[in-house]
Parts: C-alpha cells; structure tokens; sequence
C-alpha cells in the first residue's frame, strides 16, 4: 500500500440551508432574549391564574359570574396585603434593623462553638477556613435584605408591570383556555391539540402543586414562629417569616430554613 493510498481526503460540505437555519436558531434566540419582560409576565400570569382558577370555579359553582369571582379573589387578597404591611411589616422591619445592626453578639457565640469544636476534633486544622468575619456577614445580611427586595421588584418591573400582571391574570382566569391559545397560535397546526391538552394539564399541576407550596410556608412560618417565641428566641417574627418564604424552594428550603 503506497503513502498516496493511506491518506484520506475529508471534504466537508455546508449547504446554504443549514446556514440559514443556524441563523435562524441565533436569531430566535436574541428575539426570545429581547422580550424576556414580556415572557416573564406571561409566565407569572399563568402561575398566577393557575393559582387563582379553582377559587374562581367555587364561587362560580355559586352562580357567582366568573368575571364578578376573580374580582373577589383580587379584593380579598388585597386585603390581606394591606394587613400585613400594616400589622406584620413594621415589626419585621424594626426587628432586622436590629439583627443586622447587632450580628456579632451571634457571631461570638457561633466563633466561640468552631473554637471548642477545632480543639476537641481531629479535623481542627481544616476548620480554619470556617472562620467567619462579623463585618463581612454583617454587610452581606444587608445585601441579602436588599437583594430580597431587589428580586421582587425586578420580576415584576415595577408598579406598572404589576398592574399588566393582574390584568393578564384575570384574563386568563376568566377565558379558561386563553393560554392555551396563546401558544396554540405559534405552534404548528398538527401539534396544536396535543399542546391545548398539555397545557391545560399542566396549569392544573402548577396549581396545586403552588397552592400546596403556600399553604406549607404557612403552616411553617407560623410554627416556626411559635415555637421560637415559646423559646424566648430574639427576632421570632423574622426567623419564622424567613423559615416560612424558603420553605417554597424545593429541597433545599428546608436546610435553608433550619440555618
């Protein structure tokens, strides 16, 4: 077999078609990027009707019109928003005003625990990374408050958004299928019944799965808050309200609650 023989010519081809449709994948992506907004209010309005249309279907089990049962729901939970900023919110202010103008009084008592447990462990020498700085945990608390509120408001974008949110919302609770269509109309006819079912199965999962999720964070929140009061625990309404709001993360809510 001659050198010539051995060697092996590889010829590749890129037609213009596969070209075109790399562009075109780059091209939906940048668009999907640029109306990232739009997708998040979407996404939070199907959440939200999702949440909001069994209560609706009750009361319009009632001969209550669907229209005249999401308004209620919306009444009644701006009610329970203003009693919370009312009652709740103020003290859960002063009280992490206080937590993060005090850290180091925990601190002590956390530091004071590693040192004990570096002198009676054999790993002692490698717990020295563990050495927490109370003014680098004091500044952090204070951006992770912030950053709380930071997350919030970024999702909806503002008072404005919010309003469009409840607007879509009550859309889409009214007109049981409206989500539906709204993809319906993108996806390609012989696709579109499967993805009406799908969709259709797929609100009613978000939905209870979101209103388990709540009803939890309550129920932790809560007891959470009681038992630390009985306790004697400083800043219970925070320690329980942060117990309760990571309870909604999967998995890791828990570990995050109990830290």
């Amino acid at each position: 077999m001659s050198l010539d023989d051995s060697q092996k010519t590889l010829t590749l081809n890129i037609s213009t078609l596969s070209i075109i449709k790399v562009l075109g994948i780059l091209l939906a992506f940048w668009f999907l990027y640029v109306i990232r907004d739009i997708l998040m209010i979407l996404f939070v309005s199907i959440i939200l009707a999702s949440v909001i249309s069994p209560v609706a279907d009750c009361f319009q089990k009632k001969k209550i019109p669907r229209g005249v049962s999401v308004l209620i729901v919306y009444i009644i939970l701006i009610v329970l928003i203003s009693l919370s900023v009312v009652l709740i919110i103020p003290p859960i202010n002063e009280q992490i005003k206080e937590l993060t103008n005090n850290p180091p009084l925990y601190l002590e008592k956390i530091l004071k625990g590693f040192s004990n447990f570096k002198e009676h462990s054999e790993m002692g020498g490698d717990l020295g990374s563990l050495e927490l700085n109370s003014k680098l945990l004091k500044g952090g608390l204070v951006q992770v408050t912030g950053g709380v509120f930071s997350v919030i408001s970024g999702i909806f974008g503002g008072v404005i958004s919010f309003f469009v949110v409840l607007v879509i919302t009550f859309y889409f609770t009214v007109e049981k299928s409206a989500a539906g269509q709204l993809f319906k109309t993108i996806a390609p006819i012989k696709y579109q019944p499967y993805l009406m079912q799908l969709m259709s199965k797929m609100q009613k999962k978000i939905g209870y799965w979101l209103r388990a999720q709540l009803i939890l964070c309550l129920i932790i929140g809560v007891f959470s808050y009681i038992g630390l009061l009985i306790l004697g625990v400083k800043y219970a309404l925070v320690l329980g309200l942060i117990a309760g709001l990571t309870e909604i993360i999967p998995y890791l809510g828990p570990i995050l609650g109990a830290i």
